[in-house]
This record gives structure tokens, C-alpha cells and sequence, in this order.
């Protein structure tokens, strides 16, 4: 492949959690709430304490992260990173540099799935990579790829993989040449899909990387915390281009408490179960009779932290456009709407705003009769 060559013309993609950039474009009527439904992290997260303001004079020691997340995870093969989005940015570049193989292509091959974070796409095109695209992991175990990525679960398909396919991407990545990424940013409240419960019977497999995130499930977005699985090459030439200190020291201090905090995470998961059934009873079928309204017929997805739904394309972007003067703010694909799970606090009101969309829609669609 040669030297590597960053694109120009690679723009930025946007994202949720943007909500003040939203409010200074659009004004709501006085007194009106805006829901921040953009962004699929946890609305409930883990209590942030108060922290010793001596840490922020105090570079940082991530010995005791390093011990609870291997404690956590179940493995002791990471790095803690300034979230997984550091090693999405940094694997393109090292990836040539570890492999003979790969640096003596004219062209890499990497598969990526057709719907999902497109960082992961645009972390790779820029740096001059031949970017493909599979629509089921079927697809993608039967065709020919150097580096492969998979979202487990999908964002925001909701699909995850089976005991059957993570086995099979373990086989492939212990091949000589290829590299297979799991990015497991939402695996968190149902981490026996996660490909570290593995049994690698030869060690770690050279060509596997798993990311995990504690920004979705712990709800700390803010911490920029992620954590990178790999083999020793890996992490090694990761640790070499990010420098010593990835991370700052009341982030890794935060990090830590969460994830030994064993109490809050069994009463995360069931708080998140109690509101995804909130949301399927009073929030959903709502939102089904009024795309019906628009012209459209949604079909929806669920996972733990958000629910998706897809729809005709001019139908998503009139849904997504109508939701967001009435101060619900969401995140709009490409013939798909996603919304991130409400607090508990929020289903009331939420419901009343939904409904009282509906019941507008219903006048003007009699008007229009």
C-alpha cells in the first residue's frame, strides 16, 4: 500500500448529543422542554461523586483503571483510551505498520457493514482504503476482505451476533493475514454476546480488536473513557502513538468507581429493561400511528439503550423535521429514525408532546380531506 496519505476531502460527520447547537437554530415556544432523544447513552447514568480537587493537579496513574476493567471485562489484554473513537482514528495508520502483509498491498480491502457508525467508514476512506459494504455477517464470513468490522450490537440496526458467528469471526482473525474489529460500544447490559466471553484456546488471536465504551452504558460520555483489547503488537504500537497520559486523571479515577460499582450496574440493567417496556407501551405506538399519518409504515428495532425504526426515506426526514419543532430531538438516518431510551422521569410528558403531534396531524390531514 505504501506511504499513507490523509484525504482532504473528507468532511466531518455529525452526531447526537448536540442539542445546544440545536436550540440556538431553532426556538421553542416559552416554557417548552426540549427532549434530548440524540443520543443513544444511557439518560440514567452512573452518580458522578464529588472528586479531591487535588486530582486535578495530579497527572495520571492508571494502574487502578487498568485492574478494575480488568476485573470487569473479564480480560487483562487493554488500554484504556480517550474513548474508543482514539483507536477508530489510530487503527488505519498501525494496522500497516504491524502486518508485512498489509503493507506490501497496493490495496487493502475493508469490509464494513452498510448501515452502522459511519466512523468507522470515515476513518478508513481517508486515509485511502477501499472501503466495501455487507449487508448480513453471512455476507461478510463468505467474501474476500483484509480487515473486517462488525458492530455488536449494530447502531442502529439493534443486531447482534450469535454464538455461531463469533466463533467464526475468532477463527477468521486467527488467519494470518486478516483483522477483524468488533466495536462493542452497546454490549454492556448484555455482555455474554460479547466476543471477550470467547474461549481462545491458542492465546489472544493476533488480528482481533474489540473495543468496549463505558460512555453508553454507564451514561459517561463526557469522561471520553474507552478501552482497546488487541494483542501485544497492537497495543503496543497504540500505546507508542497516543503517549503516556490518554486519559486525565479524574477521568480514570471516575471510570474506575463505575466499574467496580457492582450495585449500580444490576440496578441499571433493570431500570433499563422497565423503560423499554414504557417506551414499546406508551411511547411507540404512538409514533407507529402517526408515521401512518405521514404516508409511511415503520418497522422497529430494539435494543437496550435505544429503539430504531425505518421508514421511507422523505418519510423519516418530514417525521424527523416535525419532531424537532416541537422540541424532540432525535437522530435521522438514512430512511431510519433513532431514539435513545427516556429517563424514567420523561415518559410522561414525552407521551403528552407525542400525542398531542398526532392529534395535529389528525386535524390536518382532515383539513387536507
Amino acid at each position: 500500500m505504501g506511504c499513507l496519505h490523509l484525504r482532504a476531502d473528507i468532511i466531518g460527520l455529525k452526531h447526537g448529543g448536540n442539542v445546544e447547537g440545536i436550540k440556538r437554530n431553532i426556538s421553542l415556544e416559552e416554557g417548552v422542554k426540549w427532549f434530548d432523544l440524540s443520543s443513544a447513552v444511557n439518560k440514567e447514568p452512573w452518580s458522578v461523586p464529588v472528586v479531591d480537587t487535588q486530582m486535578w493537579a495530579e497527572l495520571p496513574d492508571l494502574y487502578d483503571l487498568t485492574q478494575a476493567a480488568a476485573q470487569y471485562y473479564g480480560r487483562d489484554n487493554s488500554m484504556a483510551l480517550s474513548g474508543t473513537q482514539q483507536a477508530i482514528e489510530w487503527l488505519p495508520v498501525l494496522l500497516p505498520q504491524i502486518s508485512q502483509y498489509l503493507s506490501a498491498q497496493n490495496s487493502i480491502n475493508v469490509m464494513l457493514p452498510s448501515i452502522g457508525y459511519q466512523e468507522h467508514a470515515d476513518a478508513w476512506k481517508k486515509w485511502g482504503y477501499k472501503v466495501l459494504y455487507y449487508s448480513t455477517l453471512e455476507e461478510l464470513l463468505s467474501s474476500s476482505w483484509d480487515i473486517a468490522v462488525v458492530i455488536n450490537p449494530n447502531n442502529p440496526t439493534t443486531d447482534l451476533t450469535t454464538s455461531v458467528e463469533r466463533d467464526a469471526l475468532v477463527k477468521l482473525s486467527d488467519e494470518k493475514h486478516k483483522f477483524v474489529i468488533l466495536d462493542e460500544a452497546f454490549i454492556d447490559p448484555t455482555a455474554h454476546h460479547s466476543v471477550l466471553t470467547c474461549a481462545f484456546d491458542l492465546g489472544w488471536p493476533e488480528g482481533l480488536i474489540v473495543l468496549r465504551s463505558v460512555g453508553k452504558f454507564f451514561g459517561l460520555a463526557g469522561a471520553r473513557v474507552g478501552f482497546c483489547f488487541a494483542s501485544k503488537s497492537i497495543l503496543s504500537a497504540m500505546q507508542r502513538v497516543i503517549g503516556p497520559w490518554p486519559i486525565s486523571t479524574v477521568s480514570a479515577y471516575l471510570t474506575t468507581c463505575a466499574l467496580q460499582d457492582i450495585t449500580w450496574q444490576k440496578q441499571a440493567i433493570d431500570s433499563l429493561k422497565r423503560r423499554r417496556y414504557l417506551f414499546e407501551e406508551m411511547i411507540q405506538p404512538l409514533l407507529s400511528k402517526w408515521f401512518v399519518l405521514l404516508g409511511g409504515q415503520g418497522e422497529w428495532r430494539s435494543s437496550t439503550l435505544f429503539f430504531s425504526v425505518f421508514l421511507e426515506r422523505h418519510v423519516a426526514e418530514k417525521a424527523f423535521e416535525l419532531l424537532q419543532k416541537k422540541g424532540i430531538h432525535i437522530r435521522l438516518g438514512e430512511g431510519w429514525l433513532r431514539f435513545a431510551l427516556p429517563a424514567s422521569t420523561e415518559f410522561t410528558q414525552l407521551e403528552k408532546r407525542v400525542l398531542a403531534i398526532v392529534e395535529s396531524s389528525l386535524i390536518d390531514n382532515t383539513k387536507v380531506l
